[in-house]
């Protein structure tokens, strides 16, 4: 049984990479990592900007209880 992330052989290509060489596989990787690094960003971003609204909203809901 294999677990997750192995595989049983080598990489299947698909329709971008099946005409790219060792180069083009690197450009491509390189420009599809400088994507994600850029989404994780803006994710963390979202992050924040949802956690300062929570704590907010918090404080104001706890603030009339408050002696």
């Amino acid at each position: 049984m294999q677990q997750a992330g192995q595989h049983s052989g080598p990489a299947q290509e698909t329709n971008r990479t099946a005409e790219l060489d060792n180069l083009g596989i690197l450009d491509m990787q390189q420009d599809v990592m400088q994507e994600q690094d850029l989404n994780l960003a803006q994710m963390e971003q979202s992050v924040a900007s949802t956690r300062v609204s929570l704590f907010a909203a918090c404080h104001a809901l706890c603030r009339p209880f408050k002696r």
